[in-house]
């Protein structure tokens, strides 16, 4: 889903971080799987699934576009070994775009909503969240008992993010602004792939 639109027209159906595993499961026997734009994700989605991957172009069943979502790429092993020492107590959860060495080192993989649950299925009072910091709020406020920590709050934050505020979003509906079109060449075919996506349930 984080594509341009242009992107999805291309596309034969979109993915979420929650579906990765279940949209790449859904592809016909023998075909190869070209995954954009994360190759993190795309990574984690064919481990999960026992299939071969490489970078894009080499020939794998899946092969990885070389994109990252930067916030979770900047995110290193080290990072996750320094948070599990400084909170020992603290089980460790990650976002399938983080590396594979972050991965390895997560006691949960999960995507956003799969995080916010998880917590309310594990014993553990303390969690290391492996994501943007964003994620912490709704964290402690669904769960005000337990604790929760970025695993690097230097390195989580993702300023394209933090430029929308609900004030930016109350002004733009007030004032009719910043107004999106795409055209129908393009909104069309787009339309498609995430009308696949959400006909998988």
């Amino acid at each position: 889903m984080n594509s341009t639109a242009e992107v999805k027209a291309e596309s034969d159906i979109c993915c979420t971080s929650s579906n990765a595993v279940q949209v790449m499961k859904q592809a016909p026997t023998g075909k190869q799987i070209l995954f954009v734009p994360d190759r993190h994700l795309g990574e984690w989605a064919a481990r999960q699934l026992g299939k071969s991957f490489a970078p894009y172009p080499e020939q794998a069943e899946v092969m990885l576009w070389p994109g990252f979502c930067n916030v979770h790429h900047r995110l290193k092993g080290e990072d996750v070994l320094r948070a599990k020492e400084q909170y020992p107590n603290a089980l460790v959860m990650a976002h399938p775009e983080c590396d594979t060495a972050v991965l390895e080192l997560a006691d949960k993989v999960a995507s956003t909503g799969g995080m916010l649950n998880w917590p309310d299925e594990v014993g553990s009072a303390e969690f290391v969240v492996a994501t943007e910091v964003g994620m912490l709020e709704p964290l402690r406020r669904r769960y005000p008992q337990k604790r929760f920590y970025a695993c690097s709050a230097s390195k989580l934050v993702c300023w394209n993010m933090k430029l929308t505020g609900l004030e930016s979003v109350y002004l733009a509906l007030k004032n009719e602004q910043h107004l999106v079109t795409v055209s129908a060449e393009i909104a069309d075919p787009a339309r498609r792939a995430i009308e696949r996506m959400l006909a998988l349930g």
